[in-house]
């Protein structure tokens, strides 16, 4: 801010001739001149004494006394005051500052590396089991969680505990279900599929016979705990070699143990035809040696998925996730 002083010299000194030197030794400087009017801009001093401190300086000035440079220094030491005070009050004003954006961290290119991670999130999307769902190799175990499993409560979409998995199934319509003999049974497809693999094998001299058929949940959640307490077996083992309740392909009525559940069955003529032939009739070695879902080789139990693979989709999460059935 300056004060601005108009006229007050042609008023009380109209005969007053004012010199460059004097105007520099003031700090005033002329805006406008005129026969009628002289302005002039002053430093700040203040409104109301502006006319009394140019009229002392005036008059020291011609006298050319002590008082003269008293009052420039005056003048000057409040111009400079005044400054401070400005810079002072604009210090106080807040600041547009832009944000700071904290750079992206990627490896190489944004745009390049943010295509990689989608692309890397969707093939682990379409490589899960089942359709669009993805899955750790293993879970987190609670206590809770591992009791539910035993007591066939679990109600997760599958259980994968040190890189053994199963996958859940949904019991076999009862309107589905057919007798086998033995008080064994089997959906009604797998039935006669297996019926007509029996009759063509004993032309052959091999005898299959089902072992065992379709379990409910309520009957696999009893063999689970029964194997883990007559077999001695650990939580984590039991998994390798059983099923939990609701998680066996023997709900669906489409998979059954052949013959017995025993591991020499692998060295007998009779799973040596069911490898040859098997296929023929629409079934599919389920627990192959180092299968991928982690569970014990088992060269007993098959699954019927179709001749032309009417029921591929009820074992597609065990299907999509074994490299025997990669295109």
């Amino acid at each position: 801010m300056a004060v601005q002083v108009n006229n007050y010299f042609g008023s009380y000194y109209p005969n007053y001739q004012f010199s460059p030197f004097m105007m520099n030794s003031c700090m005033m400087s002329p805006i406008q001149s005129s026969p009628f009017m002289n302005t002039w801009v002053m430093p700040p001093m203040g409104m109301n004494n502006g006319f009394q401190q140019m009229q002392g300086l005036m008059t020291a000035y011609m006298h050319g006394s002590y008082l003269g440079m008293m009052l420039n220094m005056q003048i000057a030491a409040a111009a400079s005051q005044q400054m401070t005070l400005m810079q002072q009050m604009q210090a106080l004003q807040p600041s547009t500052v832009q944000p700071q954006t904290k750079p992206q961290e990627n490896d190489g290119d944004s745009e390049v590396s943010g295509k990689n991670k989608n692309k890397e999130k969707t093939e682990k999307t379409d490589k899960s089991e089942g359709k669009g769902k993805t899955t750790p190799k293993t879970q987190t175990v609670t206590t809770e969680m591992k009791n539910q499993i035993i007591n066939g409560t679990y109600t997760g979409d599958n259980v994968k505990v040190n890189g053994i998995t199963h996958y859940r199934y949904a019991d076999c319509k009862t309107s589905d279900r057919v007798s086998v003999g033995n008080g064994k049974q089997l959906h009604k497809d797998a039935a006669e599929a297996f019926n007509k693999m029996k009759a063509a094998a004993a032309k052959e001299g091999i005898s299959l016979n089902v072992h065992s058929g379709l379990r409910t949940a309520a009957t696999q959640k009893d063999l689970f705990s029964n194997k883990m307490k007559t077999k001695n077996r650990s939580f984590e083992d039991n998994l390798k070699w059983s099923a939990p309740a609701g998680f066996s392909e023997h709900h669906t009525g489409l998979a059954l143990d052949i013959n017995c559940a025993e591991s020499s069955f692998a060295n007998s003529k009779e799973y040596k035809w069911l490898k040859e032939h098997a296929s023929e009739f629409g079934f599919e070695l389920s627990f192959p040696e180092n299968n991928a879902q982690g569970v014990g080789f088992e060269p007993w139990h098959w699954r019927y998925v179709g001749t032309n693979g009417e029921y591929k989709s009820v074992f597609a999460a065990a299907r999509d996730n074994d490299p025997r059935f990669k295109s």
